[in-house]
């Protein structure tokens, strides 16, 4: 274990700020709302040249469509995924809830 004096608390939005290093947090069953898609999404939109990203699980459609819009206008996109056996559920399809 490695501990840090001065290091900052987490914030009461599920965030967390060192330097130039923002990480955010979700969780319902802590109550924790970081807001991560809206997050994501907005942090996408503005890709200007190109976008490296690792996202383990890509079922979200408000993800996937940024991720479209940036290669559909001509940006480099490259995306590492588990690609492990195919999964079903999550946002990806309409009317069920996990």
């Amino acid at each position: 274990m490695v501990c840090r004096r001065n290091t900052p608390a987490p914030h009461a939005d599920g965030s967390f700020h060192a330097g130039s290093l923002d990480v955010y947090f979700n969780s319902k069953r802590a109550g924790v709302a970081g807001q991560l898609v809206a997050r994501l999404t907005d942090f996408i939109a503005a890709t200007e040249k190109s976008l490296d990203c690792a996202i383990y699980d890509l079922r979200n459609p408000d993800v996937v469509e940024p991720l479209k819009r940036v290669h559909g206008a001509g940006r480099k996109l490259r995306i590492a995924f588990d690609g492990g056996p195919k999964r079903t559920g999550g946002r990806s399809q309409p009317g069920r809830r996990r």
